[in-house]
Order: structure tokens, then sequence, then C-alpha cells
């Protein structure tokens, strides 16, 4: 899989789920009330990502 860079991205309500984001750059993205349900976050970089009411399960 390629290298995302999705930092400093406003993400804000966007449906996540399902996704594989392994190895993606969301350094200073905005995920505020993402949905992340069953998102595969290997290896991701949540540095300083908002992940305010996100959904993680």
């Amino acid at each position: 899989m390629d290298f995302i860079d999705l930092s400093h991205q406003d993400l804000t309500q966007t449906e996540l789920s399902n996704l594989d984001l392994s190895h993606t750059n969301l350094a200073n993205s905005n995920l505020y009330r993402a949905g992340l349900f069953k998102s595969n976050l290997y290896a991701a970089n949540l540095q300083k990502a908002n992940l305010s009411h996100s959904y993680a399960i």
C-alpha cells in the first residue's frame, strides 16, 4: 500500500469505516466525529490528530 498523507486535512464527520489506513499520515488532521468503525489504523501516524467523537470500535 502506498503511503497516504492526510496530514492537516479536515476530515470532520468523514466516514472512514472499513478503510485500511495502514501507514497513513494523519498528523494534525481534524477527525472530529469521524467514523472509524472497523478501520485498520495499523502503523498510522496519529500525532496531533483530533479524535474527538471518533468511533474506533
